[in-house]
């Protein structure tokens, strides 16, 4: 009963907001989920131009956290019930977790914080 297995119906609520918007900002280029410069095809400027917006890069490494939590917790119960019940087999999964989490991050923030552009 621990605080990842507490929050997962709310984890999984912000997941799909964040997917939804997530299509509508990189792939249709809604607005005004999109940015104004969105335009079809064009993935590196579009990626920068969204999130050169900063409440958009604070939306996205916020989902990438509470994605970490809700891997976190799926895979923790996955190999639980697969029988794997190592220390280091359970850690090597939830680093990989970890690993997901800061390679998402970094996009977001390296854009927003004007590393690329």
């Amino acid at each position: 009963n621990s605080f990842t297995a507490r929050t997962m119906i709310v984890t999984g609520i912000v997941l799909l907001a964040f997917i939804i918007f997530h299509i509508l900002d990189l792939t249709m280029g809604v607005a005004p989920a999109a940015s104004d410069t969105f335009e079809h095809g064009a993935i590196y400027a579009n990626l920068v131009a969204s999130f050169s917006r900063w409440p958009v890069a604070i939306f996205y490494i916020i989902a990438m956290v509470v994605l970490f939590l809700h891997l976190t917790h799926g895979i923790w119960t996955a190999v639980s019930d697969l029988g794997i019940t190592g220390k280091r087999t359970r850690a090597v999964l939830l680093f990989v977790s970890y690993l997901v989490m800061v390679g998402n991050i970094s996009i977001p923030l390296a854009i927003a914080c004007g590393w690329i552009s």
